[in-house]
């Protein structure tokens, strides 16, 4: 922590108008540490110590999002009003695959939670499409999950194996025709979601 408001003490110093906060897993910030720590934590003391005129927070997984920490970012107007959460899926069996440790609506809870506190933030998230075994059931449920959620850009990425990793073998492939419309859906309904915010 110590090192991180120095840091913010030296980029006011120079006159640096805006920081981002970021790193893997943002959200676990500090439980490496001794004594561990919190995002709370940090940004709390970011807020009562640094001279910097806004911080932005990077990519947090929506389980990290809590109620503290929306209400701290709500009380507070250096911290800006932008949050990315990402979703990656609509489909439960999806995300079980992908081994991420949330569901569908525990995700889309969280960001009407962030909606709701602070309402004129700019909320995004990062999908996936055509994961292997994402079927064209599973693609719906994302496609209308995202439809209905307060959110204000989308980063659409087609799925790439990356050898070594468990999903690099999984089967069945989605045929790169389909991935590339589902993409085209994705980012059409993230554009007029743009528009409209």
């Amino acid at each position: 922590v110590a090192a991180v408001l120095a840091e913010l003490e030296r980029l006011a110093g120079e006159g640096v108008a805006e920081v981002v906060l970021t790193g893997i897993h943002l959200g676990i910030y500090g439980a490496d540490l001794t004594p561990p720590t919190d995002l709370l934590t940090l940004l709390g003391r970011i807020r009562d110590e640094a001279r910097v005129p806004r911080v932005r927070l990077s990519s947090l997984e929506p389980l990290e999002l809590t109620d503290a920490i929306l209400d701290l970012l709500a009380e507070e107007p250096r911290f800006c009003p932008h949050l990315h959460l990402p979703l990656q899926s609509g489909d439960d069996g999806v995300l079980t695959r992908m081994g991420r440790p949330y569901t569908r609506e525990r995700s889309a809870a969280r960001l009407r939670a962030a909606r709701h506190r602070l309402p004129e933030a700019a909320l995004g998230t990062d999908v996936l499409v055509g994961f292997p075994g994402e079927s064209e059931a599973a693609f719906e449920a994302t496609f209308s999950l995202v439809q209905a959620l307060p959110l204000t850009y989308l980063h659409v990425f087609p799925f790439s194996p990356r050898p070594g990793t468990p999903a690099a073998g999984s089967r069945p492939h989605v045929p790169e025709r389909v991935v590339k419309e589902r993409g085209r859906r994705l980012r059409g309904l993230g554009a007029r979601k743009k528009e409209a915010f």
